[in-house]
């Protein structure tokens, strides 16, 4: 789910040619496991490329949250840094 007024692109892995998927402002957008396959690391970047965020999350940590990963704000980089 985007909390945020930014459209961002959602990656599964830290290349730029992972799997990502789109979500534009205040929506959401369920992902079937078939379709995720999971690395370990969330990586928002912007539509330019530039990271905004980054964060290992295990399997644990997305049952945790009851598969539910919540973009806000808060967790998007001022200064978004290009590429890894």
């Amino acid at each position: 789910m985007n909390q945020t007024d930014q459209t961002v692109l959602v990656y599964s892995g830290d290349q730029p040619d992972d799997y990502s998927t789109t979500l534009q402002p205040h929506s959401s957008q369920k992902l079937a496991t078939a379709d995720f396959l999971w690395d370990d690391v969330v990586v928002l970047r912007d539509e330019q490329g530039n990271v905004l965020f980054r964060q290992k999350l295990t399997w644990g940590d997305l049952k945790a949250q009851k598969f539910r990963f919540v973009i806000t704000e808060d967790m998007l980089s001022p200064t978004p840094s290009a590429g890894l």
